[in-house]
């Protein structure tokens, strides 16, 4: 079975709704996808794609303020995972809404720049939008541009664009920027190359 038949499954699956276990399906549905989307495409740095989407997963889990309900830090880890397949995928949003949880959705939406919500918009109100909105879809893309920002070799103007759009979304005290492990190190399968 192919990619695209076996993400299709997925979607065409049962929505998560209020079923045992839930958060957990939640979250090992959407990193399934995400690595199921993401396969054999290539970071700027030359690297398996999927491997910035845990790096980002990786900071967002961190970077949950305390006090969080378990449905809010499933739904911002599973979103995280997703984070990228509106704009790096031939996925169609609205099936993510109808199969995740609506938090999920939600952040799914409105980090994609190819959302309906931002027809017209330029990046800079696409980052505000984000930055004022209600979802912690601001922790997740503060955690992607930072991943972008610095693992790989970037043209001096794309460097400036995440700079500019990091400084928007401001850093909240404690926010928990890694150290970032090598090139060499493949955050998936946790192994070196």
């Amino acid at each position: 079975m192919n990619n695209e038949a076996r993400a299709a499954l997925i979607l065409k699956g049962e929505p998560i709704g209020d079923v045992p276990n839930k958060n957990i399906k939640s979250m090992q549905l959407s990193m399934e996808l995400a690595a199921i989307l993401h396969e054999g495409q290539l970071d700027k740095a030359g690297e398996p794609y999927i491997n910035h989407v845990a790096r980002v997963v990786e900071v967002v889990a961190r970077s949950l303020p305390a006090g969080l309900s378990s449905d809010e830090k499933a739904a911002t880890i599973s979103a995280a995972w997703l984070h990228d397949v509106g704009e790096d995928t031939d996925i169609d949003i609205r099936d993510v809404i109808m199969v995740f949880p609506s938090g999920v959705g939600h952040m799914v939406s409105m980090l994609s720049r190819n959302s309906d919500r931002y027809k017209g918009k330029t990046y800079a109100e696409y980052v505000e939008r984000i930055g004022k909105s209600e979802s912690h879809a601001a922790i997740i893309k503060r955690a992607d541009l930072w991943d972008n920002r610095y693992r790989g070799k970037l043209p001096k103007s794309m460097m400036q664009r995440y700079d500019r759009a990091l400084s928007m979304l401001g850093t909240p005290k404690g926010f928990p920027y890694p150290k970032l492990p090598s090139p060499d190190r493949d955050l998936v399968a946790g192994a070196e190359k």
